[in-house]
């Protein structure tokens, strides 16, 4: 079996040594250590076996000559073999190279002598004759820079005898006119990516290098290398010097034969994942990159095509070797060139990439920068841990310094709701404003100080109205925060009365947050279903908690802990609607989300625990409902929580009231079950019409029924549905549509 071993020297250039005798030249390199089948591409090649043109190439490292040797150990054909070196740069000697090779291994029966023309036209008639069809392999052919010598091989090209091929191995794109021969059909190509190890083949190079690894430890050397078999085998060597010996190994192979300038870029744009000419022109503030780029991806470099047309990206081993050169090379412009790349990038919108570089560069200014001008997409938008990544490189210290980072750092810890810890951060971030010799920047992280303490509200209701009607007035328009100003003043003015201003803000903030912050437009619903609840509309206030939870769900929030109110404003409408399933889902999440909250702003707490404790009640719990209403009435004791909180609460306690006279002193405890029979009791279905819509028999029904009858202190049907409305458990006025019922 032939093999993908430590991977062979390579000459470097300069005056080439002096040429090489023949028989070595046409018998394939010799293995080196243990081998490794590459079965796949050998199929594929042999699959070939009606195509005139195999073209192998890819860098130094991938096992071209290697595949090549295992190809002619499977396949039925005889092979000839040649390594190219530089004296066939000369068409005469490449033509001499070729008959001898193809003579020697009994693939034509006569050679030619004569000069020029002649020999080559003799050549081709010889190869024509052939008995019988062969392959003749040409290894090294980025050694042939000559366009007369490439003119041969494609001459060969079409004039070998049908069922023969001509296999090409280079390190280069070879300029021969291979889109001609590919609209023919007449060629068969395998690049990086196809000789790039798959994960069986890796193990088996690991195990060839006298190492051992696990399959999780295969996968990371598998991603480090993207498949490269000589990077992979150095790595695996040892894992103490395994990096080491492939940046020797690339300074060895692979940068000898790039110009210095050439090296010196490569290094520089290594700190990018992609490479485009815009962007190497960009951060190196040069121009010509997309030439220079395309040179490169034609050479003895892992550089690869990315996504569009003229987009790169250089293998990660290789890219990982230049940014070491680079960090050890020029420190200093390392980080420069991060910073550069990081404000090309925030230009064009690219955040994530942008912010990358910044953290990068260590720039604590220009990833607070570049973060708070966009922190809202992401903690409002579900990807706050993103934020969390960034902010993890940087000490508190380093954070505290920078207003505009301390900002993003509150916001990222009011998304994990955790008002206590966005406090602190904006605090910090209110020590550092700058001053009015900054006018470019006070107006924003003024903005901000002031919308992050109306959210964490700790002021009272009043204030946080004026502080996000202050904040609104600082941001301009189009900017993500406007959303949450325009969600905080509709509140206030909600809890203080003015239902009219608080629709038309919300109405804003829903429109406004729909565009650039989900989870905002989604509190701007649940605040609007709310304003429809004190004002009676059930139907309405339903519509607007469900737009709400759609708009969470759709963007991923639903672990989102600032959505307890939602799902507990929506579960209150789905236990009124006597949907007992649903609500008592909602309640759950609802009870999840608040175990994530700390210190939440005291109308929000005493919003979600008010819904809650209605939910609760209608589902029959009320020692749940009590316990609920006795925290929310701490809540809006204080003087900060509005008159139209306190008269909800007054409403809520009411019905739990009546509902405990009703219940004779004692609990409900109604089951789930019960509860869903509950709501079919006031309509004129009988019991076994109750037990078929219910998918029970008649018996369940009958002893739910007398249950209900107990718990609810009630003799007779009638009874129980008359006390069941007393307490509100049940609609008072027309029987529940069958749609509506669990």
């Amino acid at each position: 079996m032939a093999a993908v071993a430590a991977p062979a020297r390579v000459r470097t250039r300069g005056v080439g040594p002096r040429p090489a005798p023949l028989e070595a030249r046409r018998r394939p390199p010799l293995p080196r250590g243990r081998m490794v089948a590459r079965t796949r591409l050998v199929r594929r090649l042999q699959g070939a076996a009606d195509v005139p043109l195999v073209l192998v190439v890819a860098p130094a490292g991938f096992g071209k000559s290697t595949l090549l040797a295992q190809w002619a150990d499977h396949d039925s054909r005889p092979f000839a073999w040649l390594t190219l070196e530089q004296n066939d740069n000369d068409p005469l000697q490449l033509l001499s190279s070729i008959a001898a090779v193809l003579h020697a291994s009994g693939l034509i029966t006569r050679r030619r002598s004569g000069t020029g023309r002649a020999t080559g036209d003799a050549l081709l008639r010889s190869i024509e004759s052939a008995k019988k069809p062969f392959v003749l392999v040409l290894d090294d052919l980025q050694t042939l820079v000559s366009e007369r010598s490439l003119d041969v091989l494609t001459a060969v090209v079409e004039h070998l005898p049908c069922g023969s091929s001509l296999g090409l191995a280079s390190r280069n794109a070879p300029t021969m006119p291979v889109g001609r021969l590919r609209a023919r059909r007449m060629v068969t190509e395998l690049r990086s990516a196809d000789l790039a190890m798959a994960p069986s083949e890796a193990a088996a190079l690991i195990a060839a290098a006298g190492a051992t690894a696990s399959r999780d430890e295969v996968a990371e050397l598998l991603l480090r290398t993207e498949g490269w078999p000589a990077a992979l085998y150095l790595a695996a060597l040892e894992s103490s010097d395994g990096d080491q010996a492939v940046r020797e190994y690339v300074r060895d192979e692979i940068l000898p034969s790039l110009e210095p300038d050439e090296v010196a870029f490569l290094r520089r744009v290594s700190v990018l994942k992609r490479l485009s000419a815009p962007v190497c022109d960009g951060i190196l503030r040069r121009t010509g990159s997309a030439r220079l780029l395309a040179d490169l991806a034609r050479s003895n470099v892992p550089l690869f095509t990315a996504g569009g047309s003229g987009c790169y990206r250089l293998n990660a081993a290789m890219a990982g070797v230049l940014r070491a050169e680079l960090v050890l090379a020029e420190p200093e412009f390392e980080r420069e060139l991060h910073r550069r790349a990081a404000a090309w990038f925030a230009a064009r919108g690219d955040v994530d990439t942008a912010a990358d570089h910044a953290v990068e560069a260590h720039d604590a200014e220009l990833t607070g920068s570049i973060l708070w001008a966009n922190v809202m997409r992401y903690v409002a938008y579900g990807r706050n841990s993103a934020i969390r990544g960034w902010l993890k490189e940087f000490s508190d210290e380093e954070v505290a310094a920078h207003p505009a980072l301390a900002l993003v750092a509150a916001c990222s810890w009011l998304g994990r709701g955790d008002c206590d810890q966005a406090e602190h951060w904006t605090s910090l971030a209110a020590l550092g404003l700058p001053g009015p010799d900054q006018p470019d920047l006070a107006p924003s992280l003024e903005a901000g100080v002031t919308i992050m303490r109306a959210t964490i509200g700790t002021e009272g209701i009043t204030r946080m109205g004026d502080q996000a009607q202050r904040a609104y007035e600082l941001f301009p328009d189009g900017h993500p925060w406007l959303a949450g100003c325009c969600l905080l003043q509709g509140v206030a003015s909600h809890l203080l009365g003015r239902p009219a201003f608080a629709r038309a803000r919300l109405e804003e903030g829903a429109r406004r947050g729909a565009v650039s912050a989900p989870s905002t437009q989604a509190l701007c619903l649940v605040q609007l279903a709310l304003l429809a609840l004190d004002g009676g509309d059930w139907a309405e206030a339903e519509t607007l908690v469900g737009r709400a939870r759609a708009q969470i769900e759709r963007f991923g929030l639903t672990g989102y802990p600032g959505a307890a109110l939602i799902y507990s404003v929506s579960a209150t409408a789905h236990a009124h609607a006597g949907r007992v399933d649903q609500a008592t889902i909602d309640l759950r999440q609802a009870d999840v989300l608040c175990e994530r909250l700390r210190d939440p702003a005291p109308w929000y707490e005493a919003q979600v625990k008010i819904a809650q404790a209605q939910a609760a009640l209608r589902l029959g719990d009320m020692v749940q409902a009590n316990d609920l209403l006795t925290s929310a009435a701490r809540l809006v004791g204080r003087e900060t929580a509005g008159a139209v909180l306190a008269e909800r609460l007054k409403r809520v306690r009411a019905a739990a009231s009546m509902a405990q006279e009703c219940a004779a002193g004692g609990s409900w405890s109604l089951t789930t079950a019960e509860l869903r029979l509950l709501q079919l009791l006031p309509t004129h279905l009988s019991f076994p019409q109750i037990a078929s819509r219910l998918n029970v028999s008649a018996n369940t029904v009958k002893t739910h029924a007398r249950a209900v009858y107990r718990k609810l202190d009630s003799s007779s049907r009638a009874e129980a549905v008359a006390h069941a409305r007393a307490a509100g458990l049940v609609e008072a006025a027309a029987p529940l549509s069958p749609a509506a019922v669990g």
